[in-house]
């Protein structure tokens, strides 16, 4: 027993700063969004540093500093495989199918999990373990007879280049996520507003064709509610991530009855009829911005004045849209996402490149539930890793734009939910901020009453803890009563 002592010791300190003392001071962990209960990581993270320093520093006879990076860093490894492993074996955040194919799955999720979440954050800890490390060799040291065998040299060198290689692949790895920018790819379209109302009107006739042939859902098909002419407004609602026009229903009648032109359009891979479909793992950028530039196209002959509204991942392509489209009047971003809650917005970019390069992987939206149909039923119940990088690159993107260049649209509005557990209020005030440093941006903001604790999705009325009767009429005023 005597001979685990330090192993015990250096596993201990290691899972107070890995699970505790780092969640506390960068608001983010190894286990951020998925649910793992603070008890089974600090378990899992104590049990693989002691293991592995018992092994690499302890067992061999004599502790020297030489092993100390290869500790630090197999301990970081094999304490995020052993979370994640209980994690997809007994609460799998991410769709399995059954039998063998489930367990191809699920390994691969693991090992998935663990590489993707190490350059993230895990290289980090891996840093803090060998400094601390440092110290505990120290005292471990001075613990044992002053005959205490050295390893042999040609060991030492073998353990040495192991531990170099290891390393500069690791450390490559770090850099490449970190630093390297998201790839901007063929993201910018060529505009073609439409100016007559009957040609607007066919355009629209036939994105409802293209969802009819895509088998979509009724309810999510997309939604065109005209007074049969070209009104003084007009407004585009686009919905959020795995959601589909339904979501936007009930403020698209408001609007209607306003007197509007109301166009709220399906974005490409949802809604449809198969709640369980893969395609949202097709979703990219340079397709949402191609999507979004058609509907404001689209737009302008469905009314003199235009307003483009977006919910979430939607209030991300809006942004996209106000910061390169000057023919619209008014752009509306409510609860863009521009980065996670559940982490810093610092990690935002390698963040979304690690989901650029990494295997896909669907996610339930509650690990509980999973797929039981509760509303809203014209959601998917998942979402794909992929198309929500694909969203943060773009959100990337138009964040390095607007740091450059002011935004085209006339008027800006941004909305926030201070309660918000699912988008970054902190990444959304980064764009504002942006925005804000060009002279003459016409930019305003609205923040809902912190005590309302609103859910994220404040739009859809079949929400659960839903509060639209007094969301809608705030939205209505801040939109359509500022000139919208």
């Amino acid at each position: 027993m005597k001979s685990w002592r330090w192993p015990l010791l250096a596993g201990l300190l290691f899972a107070l700063v890995d699970t505790i003392l780092v969640p506390f001071l960068l608001r983010t962990s190894i286990d951020s969004g998925l649910g793992v209960p603070l008890l089974l990581t600090f378990a899992s993270v104590w049990a693989g540093n002691a293991l592995v320093w018992w092994l690499v520093i302890t067992r061999p006879g004599r502790p020297v500093f030489a092993r100390l990076v290869w500790a630090a860093v197999l301990g970081t490894l094999l304490s995020m495989l052993i979370v994640y492993t209980l994690t997809m074996v007994f609460m799998p955040p991410v769709a399995m199918p059954d039998g063998l194919l489930g367990v191809g799955y699920r390994l691969t999720a693991i090992y998935g999990f663990t590489i993707g979440r190490f350059l993230l954050i895990g290289w980090l800890l891996a840093v803090l373990n060998g400094a601390l490390g440092l110290l505990l060799i120290r005292f471990e040291r001075r613990s044992l007879p002053a005959d205490a065998s050295a390893p042999p040299p040609r060991r030492r060198g073998v353990v040495l280049g192991t531990i170099g290689a290891i390393g500069v692949v690791l450390l490559s790895l770090v850099v490449w996520v970190w630093v390297t920018p998201v790839p901007s790819g063929q993201i910018q379209v060529e505009n073609q507003p439409i100016e007559a109302y009957a040609a607007a009107s066919t355009a629209v006739q036939a994105l409802q064709a293209a969802d009819d042939a895509a088998r979509v859902n009724p309810l999510c098909r997309s939604k065109f509610l005209t007074h049969g002419e070209k009104t003084a407004k007009t407004i585009v609602l686009l919905h959020g991530y795995s959601s589909c026009p339904q979501q936007q229903a009930g403020l698209a009648q408001l609007f209607y009855d306003r007197g509007y032109n109301v166009l709220v359009p399906r974005l490409p891979h949802h809604g449809l009829a198969d709640r369980m479909t893969p395609d949202l793992e097709k979703l990219t950028a340079e397709e949402l911005v191609q999507f979004g530039n058609h509907v404001v196209d689209i737009a302008q002959g469905l009314g003199d004045q235009v307003t483009v509204a977006g919910f979430s991942a939607g209030g991300t392509l809006a942004s996209w849209l106000a910061q390169t489209r000057p023919d619209i009047d008014s752009a509306v971003m409510m609860a863009p996402l521009f980065g996670s809650a559940t982490l810093p917005t610092f990690l935002v970019q390698p963040l979304a490149n690690l989901m650029h390069i990494m295997p896909n992987q669907f996610t339930w939206w509650d690990p509980v539930l999973r797929d039981t149909p509760v509303p809203p039923l014209h959601a998917y119940p998942r979402y794909s890793t992929r198309g929500a990088g694909e969203i943060l690159r773009l959100a990337l993107l138009t964040r390095n734009l607007a740091g450059n260049v002011p935004p085209a649209a006339k008027q800006l509005l941004v909305i926030t939910n201070p309660a918000d557990d699912s988008v970054s209020n902190p990444a959304i005030d980064e764009v504002v901020g942006n925005w804000r440093q060009h002279e003459g941006v016409n930019l305003r903001t609205y923040a809902f009453p912190v005590d309302w604790k609103l859910i994220h999705d404040f739009i859809d009325p079949t929400q659960e803890k839903q509060q639209v009767e007094r969301v809608y009429p705030v939205l209505m005023e801040q939109i359509a009563g500022a000139g919208g």
